[in-house]
Parts: C-alpha cells; structure tokens; sequence
C-alpha cells in the first residue's frame, strides 16, 4: 500500500492551521490523476492502485480539513496520541467540567430558559478560553522551525480536553439546544 502521510498526498506542510483553499486545490488535483473512471482501459493492477489511491486521497482529504481530525492525525504521527492511552485531564479541566455538569443538572431541575442560557454562557466561555489556548499552541507550532515536544503536548492537552467538551455538548444537545 501507499507509504504516504496524508499532508504528502495531498501536497500540504504538516501544520496545525493552513490555506483550506490551497487544500481543497490539492485535492481537486489528486483526485483527477487518480479517479478510476481514468483507469477503466488500464490493466488490473493499475485499476486497483487507483482505486486505492482515490480512496485513500478522499480520506486524507476528509482528515486534514477538520481541524480536530488534523489535529489528532498529526499527534498520533508524532507518537503522542496512541489508542488506548488513559492520558488523565488535569484537575482544575475535571472541577471546572464538574461545575458545568452541576450547572446542567440544575438547569435541568429548573427547566427553565434562563437556567440553560446560563449553562450555555458558562459552556462558550469555557471553550473560548480552551480554544485560545489551543490556538496558540499550534501557532506557536506552525511557525517553528522543527518540532517541538513541548508545544505537541500542550496541543495534545487542548485536544484531549476539546474532545470531552464535545462530548458533553453533544450529550447535552440532545436534551436542550446549546
């Protein structure tokens, strides 16, 4: 199979933030030397490595323009986000997710508009200020000249804590919008 990362496939520099449109012309490029409709006269194995090459061109596409997906790829290359890791979340990220989970409870009780705009104030406050942080960290990654350990694992942190967060507003969104 391909030895490629998906940043190589699709012709792009392996950082956190960059041109989506610059992205999105890649992957318009790649996908037309590769789609097998192209290939329908060429021998089986030719059809069959532009098949794969189709997929796997889709799938890298898929990844790097999300930013939490191109977020975890790039960690798990780097070694730093491994399946199965039990990577605990710091404790203040735990108390300050235990408040909105008592704040949600509460709204819940009340059931009240008023309860859940509070809940929703507290929850894009929270993660306006996880999201800056995060933001910083990978911009203080893309513009380095090599990789730094240091700032991956800051990454890696922001990323691990953004994923419970989303969990728990989707959680949530199926009982009140947020």
């Amino acid at each position: 199979m391909i030895n490629q990362s998906y940043f190589e496939i699709l012709d792009q520099p392996e950082i956190f933030e960059f041109d989506q449109d610059a992205l999105k012309k890649s992957y318009y490029k790649a996908s037309r030397a590769f789609h097998p409709d192209f290939f329908t006269m060429a021998s089986p194995e030719e059809q069959l490595h532009a098949s794969q090459m189709s997929e796997l061109i889709n799938e890298a596409y898929r990844t790097l323009s999300d930013q939490m997906l191109r977020t975890g790829y790039i960690l798990r290359r780097q070694g730093l986000l491994v399946e199965g890791d039990k990577t605990e979340l710091d404790q203040s990220f735990l108390m300050e997710m235990m408040d909105i989970n008592e704040a949600i409870f509460a709204a819940q009780e009340e059931g009240n508009a008023g309860s859940w705009l509070e809940v929703n104030q507290q929850i894009a406050e929270f993660e306006d200020s996880l999201t800056k942080s995060g933001q910083s960290a990978m911009n203080t990654f893309d513009g380095a000249s090599g990789f730094d350990n240091t700032v991956l694992l800051e990454v890696k942190e922001y990323y691990l804590k953004r994923r419970y967060l989303d969990r728990m507003k989707s959680i949530i969104s199926g009982q009140h919008d947020l």
